[in-house]
């Protein structure tokens, strides 16, 4: 491999922007982005390697950096159990509300049945596999190229670093058509 001595290492340098790519598509901060970039140059430095004879494909190291690596949003995000408890909760405070509502209104206590438990867990189980069979409609515009056997790829990414990754995934993979964005909509307005 010809390395170029005239450029700086972390400009214009395929391997990095895929693992950049990768540890970013993983939730990795972009301080430990940067932390994990700095490990790479340095060992590279000392070592004369380049990336690929030192680490190997970008995405698999990655991968393997991610796993050491806690995102800073993972105490936040919701565990399966967590999740879990509180749909109970959803499930069991919802007729219970109901329930007490139309008791008092009734002019008598609030009373709370396993009927309506078990309603409200049916009713929930049924909806949800309803929805599961609704085609997502954001892929609609795809269908084609899906069905020719192309990758989609779909990013969920701040708009301030929308053109980032756009001239990133340009530059790297230049066969790679860009759709456009979607405009920012909050997920409760």
């Amino acid at each position: 491999m010809i390395k170029n001595l005239f450029r700086p290492r972390h400009l214009l340098d395929p391997w990095r922007d895929n693992f950049v790519i990768a540890l970013i598509l993983r939730n990795i901060s972009g301080g430990q982005i940067g932390d994990a970039l700095a490990q790479v140059d340095a060992h590279c430095t000392d070592s004369g390697e380049e990336p690929e004879e030192a680490f190997g494909d970008p995405v698999v190291y990655a991968t393997r950096v991610a796993e050491q690596v806690r995102p800073v949003d993972l105490a936040l995000s919701m565990s399966p159990l967590r999740a879990g408890m509180l749909a109970l909760a959803v499930l069991f405070a919802v007729p219970t509300l109901l329930s007490g509502v139309s008791g008092l209104a009734r002019g008598g206590p609030a009373e709370l049945s396993i009927g309506s438990l078990v309603g409200a867990g049916v009713g929930t189980w049924i909806a949800s596999m309803v929805g599961l069979q609704v085609p997502n409609s954001r892929l609609k515009g795809f269908e084609h190229d899906l069905e020719d056997g192309k990758i989609l790829l779909m990013l969920d990414v701040p708009a301030g670093r929308y053109d980032e990754l756009r001239t990133i995934i340009a530059r790297t993979h230049p066969e790679a058509a860009d759709r456009g964005s979607e405009p920012t909509v909050p997920a409760f307005p």
